[in-house]
């Protein structure tokens, strides 16, 4: 394998949200001609365990996170893609949501379908 197939690394335009998979950012993006490029962390692998326990650990810490009120969240997952769906009370709350279910050892994609009530 070449060495520079092996250092590739993802990166998004800052102002319009384009994707590239390379070693070294381009100098400007096609769509927008920007040079501002934001480093996108590595994923985490899903765990070994069962879409059911990263369900419970993921409810656990929507219940313990004191900006929200998850009452009214059901979460899914599947392979470490997780769904959010159900209300809540604000577009922060909303927010916090997606902030808190990507922090979730595990979560590698969070789709957000809670609706502000």
């Amino acid at each position: 394998m070449d060495l520079r197939e092996a250092h590739r690394l993802e990166f998004h335009c800052d102002s319009c949200g384009y994707g590239v998979v390379v070693a070294l950012p381009p100098e400007a993006c096609p769509l927008c001609r920007s040079n501002t490029w934001v480093l996108v962390p590595e994923r985490k692998e899903p765990p070994m365990s069962a879409n059911d326990d990263m369900v419970s650990d993921l409810m656990e810490e929507l219940a313990a996170d004191p900006k929200l009120d998850s009452a009214a969240i059901t979460v899914a997952a599947n392979d470490g893609r997780v769904t959010l769906r159900g209300t809540v009370g604000s577009l922060d709350e909303r927010r916090e949501a997606s902030a808190v279910a990507s922090r979730v050892f595990g979560v590698v994609w969070v789709r957000n379908e809670l609706e502000v009530r």
